[in-house]
């Protein structure tokens, strides 16, 4: 890894099920690794399982990405060079459990990846560096996350020697700016169309991935893959309210709090994305019709927000 670290060991969550079978299989750090012949350990309670394996492999430094747990005091302290975090954001901002998709949904135009010293608290370590990344008008949530991992290589390769040699250099966050981003649920798919349509199209590109982008109409989810601001609105009622679905053979419009979207690709439960003609085609809509839709939940807060997976 470098001149004066080398990688000993990979610590990642247990195998969970995961898909529609629920099938327990290897995440993907313990198949990169293991294809490697690294070493994997997978604790159940980090705090409780790890700090004798610490003392007895003689691991002297740690540096952790999304791994799922805030690390307590005494097993930071375990780690006789430190322990070093990872974060995909320019820290003091977007601290928490979603910056990714976060940052695209409140409409950044740049976000970035942090490396800083673990303390006990959320995400509130001396920074020792930064990688900037762009947010680019198509970037989706998927895109966006393969982008921040490939900012993570030069920002390592600055740094790696330095962390080994405890000679790094770091600066205390400024908590005047901290904001705290929170953990994503199902809910958070659900669109609020009394926002405005770049807010809405934002929603759409961040959540692409996962939760998805969902409105519903008869009592069936349908989730919408791509949109885009609809520009010929002299065709369009000009007194249509928030959510209100206009459709013909060939496309579907929704107004949002200012604008028409023009839907491009569509879902229903079951079945595949589909550009929106070919849905259509199977799938009739009324003419028009007023969706019903509930108010999007803040994704933004100044103080941490309760984790919950409610």
């Amino acid at each position: 890894m470098s001149d004066t670290v080398r990688l000993d060991t990979v610590i990642t969550q247990p195998d969970r099920p995961s898909g529609r079978g629920k099938h327990v299989t290897p995440n993907a750090i313990k198949t990169w690794a293991s294809s490697r012949g690294i070493p994997v350990i997978q604790p159940e309670n980090p705090s409780i399982d790890l700090p004798d394996l610490i003392s007895i492999n003689q691991w002297e430094l740690a540096v952790v990405m999304a791994y799922g747990h805030i690390l307590s005091k005494p097993l930071l302290g375990c780690f006789p060079k430190g322990c070093f975090n990872l974060h995909a954001s320019l820290l003091p901002e977007l601290r928490g459990p979603s910056p990714i998709e976060t940052s695209i949904a409140i409409g950044s135009s740049c976000t970035g990846v942090t490396l800083m010293e673990m303390v006990s608290k959320l995400d509130a370590g001396p920074i020792i560096d930064q990688e900037h990344c762009p947010i680019l008008p198509e970037t989706d949530g998927p895109a966006l996350r393969s982008a921040l991992a490939t900012s993570c290589i030069p920002l390592m390769q600055r740094n790696m020697n330095r962390l080994g040699n405890q000679s790094y250099p770091s600066y205390p966050q400024d908590e005047s700016r901290a904001s705290y981003c929170r953990l994503l649920t199902k809910r958070d798919a659900i669109l609020d169309f009394t926002l405005p349509a770049d807010a809405v199209l934002n929603h759409i590109r961040a959540f692409r991935s996962w939760p998805g982008s969902t409105f519903e109409f008869n009592g069936v989810p349908l989730k919408i893959g791509h949109a885009t601001v609809f520009d010929d609105t002299g065709s369009e009622p000009s007194d249509a309210g928030p959510g209100t679905m206009i459709s013909d053979p060939s496309s579907i419009r929704i107004h949002t709090a200012d604008k028409w979207l023009s839907i491009l690709s569509i879902q229903k439960p079951g079945s595949r994305m589909m550009p929106t003609p070919d849905f259509l085609r199977g799938f009739r809509l009324p003419a028009s019709v007023n969706l019903p839709f509930e108010p999007s939940m803040p994704l933004v807060g100044s103080k941490p927000f309760r984790f919950t997976k409610k």
